[in-house]
């Protein structure tokens, strides 16, 4: 039944739209009455395209199922159905792709609901053109994962099998899970031969980045050791790791205090990681040396890892040479998570606990993830897991405020996460979006600038257009005072630039000038390469870029080597990426004579005024206006404040511009609301007498002294 009528009717009802559908979709429509289904089937069906789409009545719903035939050999089937699985994370917003090996098809099924009779060809029609789309869409990328499925040999015990199942469906960590399937394969063989020592006596160096899965990869390790039983761990401590420093330093060890460790038997066998990342420098690796061949001595015992930052191959290479000179060691690589891998390692997390999200969610999960690493402060997936918390929080407290029940919301078992779920996750996911040129309208003081920015886009895009012409060089320097917009502007140059088709994404990226640079040796290229590629398609800011050239040759100091890697990076992707340079001005004039290149390749400059004492006023006032209602008093008492600063001083370095009058504003808010808590007021209103008392503290009121100083003089 459905809707309450015959399901037969229903389709008899629909016969003509239904013929339209077909007609238009190639295929051929016929109604199995045994099993209430409708089942359309192309025309030019063969084995391995499309065969059929069905729908099948239930209660208030219509449920669509699409299919192909897939043979895929039984032993690449386990990774494969893993593969499958995670392609299926947040991918689709209904239903999900199915295996069958019985059947030897691929199977997509999805459910609409459907409460109205009226409606049902609609819903029948949205099903099918769903259905249709993404089971065509996604055959290509299907049968790619049926390629790179890796063989997990089907005579492998079970257990070992199931635990290789689990390693594979790790997100990334590729030559991580190569290695694993190797040991996999060859223990066995190893063991029935008198040789479980070679296995044993394995050396691990993991080059890896904090957060990026260095514990999960030794747990790993230790389980793999225990299943295939080749070596017998202690019941109370499977494995530990240490930090090891040149210094004694708190939580960490000296070499000396690690074989002290060792030789009291402190970690019976078990996995031991030292993180070896204090020895980097070219100085200090000699050192670890007389600690390697100490370590020996109780191979067989434990069973050594050691962590160093993800670095590039050379810098890798030298430290595999010193340890595989005294110990046979495996090189594992894992680079830090792509954008892709990070939204994988989120769905996959919320689905764990039920939920889905859908993928306009997902997009203001990406803009968090944005606003995570700008600060310096990302540590991979412990971050991601942090907001897939925050994430299904906030869609619990939006169901209370909705007062909708867990059963209500559910989509195929789970409870789909929608935008309007979270957006206050992120701060600068833009909810209603403003044209770019519109925003850069609304900016105090800007006309200039936005006449050059217009001047640069006609530019860009009438040389995409010529296609016989050279695309020019897009990449920019900012130069001016702190506060003057340039951070502003940036961001709003990647919307511009994304909605004339110049760039694919136009996200903003911001770091500082020694955000790229590494703490070791060879640490460095892959960390601003890792910066760059985050920024693939949109604007990468790097502010106080002068930071990176110090004009010394101190073989510490990797800002030039960041340079040399980052000027690399604007060559190779000129046409899919903007890099904007910002500092003062004097500063970035000597970043360009250091560095022969970098000019050429960033031709663009514009220049960043400070504001005039009437823009500054304007700022202020601006801010007020957006938030507050305000009194006649507040406007007078604040234009008689800016009025009285001096030329000198508001075009002086170390003046903040916009910066000072957002301070000043926040400071006036918080006198007023200080003012309304003691007397019962309800509504704030902005007065005069707050302002008064705001200027007066002593960030500003200090200034103002000084600048009637200046003036005097």
């Amino acid at each position: 039944m459905f809707g309450g009528k015959d399901y037969k009717d229903l389709y008899k009802t629909l016969e003509e739209q239904v013929s339209t559908y077909c007609t238009e979709k190639n295929c051929v429509a016929t109604y199995n009455e045994a099993d209430t289904r409708i089942s359309l089937v192309k025309k030019d069906a063969t084995d391995d395209t499309l065969v059929s789409l069905h729908t099948e009545s239930k209660s208030d719903s219509v449920e669509v199922i699409g299919s192909y035939t897939l043979e895929v050999e039984p032993d690449k089937e386990t990774d494969f159905k893993q593969k499958l699985a995670e392609f299926n994370y947040g991918r689709f917003k209904y239903g999900n792709l199915h295996y069958s090996a019985p059947n030897k098809s691929v199977t997509f099924s999805a459910n609409f609901n459907c409460k109205e009779y009226d409606i049902a060809y609609e819903t029948l029609s949205y099903g099918l053109d769903y259905v249709f789309e993404n089971v065509e869409n996604s055959k290509a990328e299907v049968l790619e994962l049926v390629k790179n499925s890796s063989e997990i040999n089907p005579k492998m015990d079970e257990k070992v099998r199931e635990l290789i199942s689990q390693i594979n469906s790790l997100v990334g960590a590729e030559e991580f899970k190569k290695v694993c399937r190797e040991l996999a394969e060859v223990a066995p063989l190893a063991k029935q031969r008198g040789a479980e020592s070679s296995l044993i006596n394995q050396s691990f160096l993991l080059s890896i980045d904090s957060g990026s899965g260095h514990t999960t990869q030794v747990d790993y390790l230790q389980k793999l050791y225990d299943v295939l039983g080749v070596f017998k761990f202690d019941d109370n401590q499977t494995w530990c790791e240490y930090t090891l420093t040149k210094e004694d330093k708190p939580s960490t060890f000296t070499l000396d205090d690690a074989l002290v460790s060792l030789r009291k038997n402190e970690n019976p066998n078990c996995i031991i990681s030292y993180d070896i990342s204090d020895f980097m420098t070219n100085a200090d690796v000699p050192l670890l040396k007389p600690f390697l061949m100490q370590l020996c001595k109780f191979q067989g015992k434990n069973i050594f890892v050691f962590r160093v930052p993800y670095l590039e191959n050379e810098a890798l290479e030298k430290i595999k040479n010193l340890i595989s000179d005294v110990q046979y060691t495996r090189v594992i690589s894992t680079p830090p998570f792509t954008n892709g891998e990070l939204r994988k390692i989120v769905v996959k997390k919320v689905m764990e606990n039920g939920f889905e999200i859908d993928e306009e969610a997902l997009k203001i999960f990406d803009a968090r993830i944005r606003e995570e690493k700008t600060d310096g402060k990302f540590y991979g997936v412990r971050s991601v897991h942090k907001v897939a918390m925050e994430i299904e929080w906030l869609k619990c407290k939006s169901d209370v405020a909705k007062g909708v029940s867990d059963d209500s919301e559910k989509t195929s078992g789970r409870v789909m996460i929608m935008a309007e779920d979270i957006k206050d996750l992120s701060n600068t996911y833009e909810r209603e979006p403003v044209d770019g040129f519109s925003e850069l309208a609304d900016l105090v003081g800007m006309e200039k600038i936005t006449e050059r920015i217009r001047e640069i886009v006609a530019q860009i895009t009438l040389a995409i257009k010529e296609k016989n012409s050279e695309r020019p060089c897009i990449h920019m320097r900012f130069v001016g005072a702190p506060g003057t917009g340039k951070t502003t502007v940036a961001r709003i140059i990647g919307k511009i630039f994304r909605e004339q088709g110049i760039l694919r994404n136009g996200y903003f990226f911001e770091y500082a000038g020694r955000d790229l640079v590494g703490g070791y040796v060879g640490q460095t290229a892959p960390k601003t390469s890792g910066i760059c590629r985050d920024a693939y398609g949109s604007v990468l800011f790097i502010d106080e870029a002068y930071s990176l050239y110090t004009g010394a040759s101190d073989d510490k100091d990797y800002g030039r080597e960041a340079l040399t890697t980052l000027i690399a990076e604007m060559e190779n992707h000129r046409d899919d990426m903007v890099v904007i340079m910002a500092g003062y001005i004097d500063e970035m004039e000597e970043l360009m004579k250091g560095n022969t290149g970098l000019r050429s390749r960033m031709p663009y400059l514009i220049e960043f005024k400070s504001y005039t004492k009437e823009q500054l006023f304007e700022i202020y006032m601006k801010f007020v206006k957006k938030h507050f209602k305000y009194d006649e008093s507040l406007e007078v008492e604040a234009k008689k404040y800016f009025d009285s600063l001096s030329e000198d001083y508001i075009n002086s370095k170390e003046f903040a511009n916009a910066r000072f009058a957002r301070n000043l504003y926040e400071r006036t808010w918080s006198k007023a609301s200080l003012r309304c808590t003691l007397n019962n007021v309800e509504n704030v209103v902005l007065k005069g007498e707050d302002f008064i008392s705001a200027s007066a503290e002593k960030e500003f009121s200090e200034r103002l002294m000084q600048t009637r100083t200046i003036g005097f003089k």
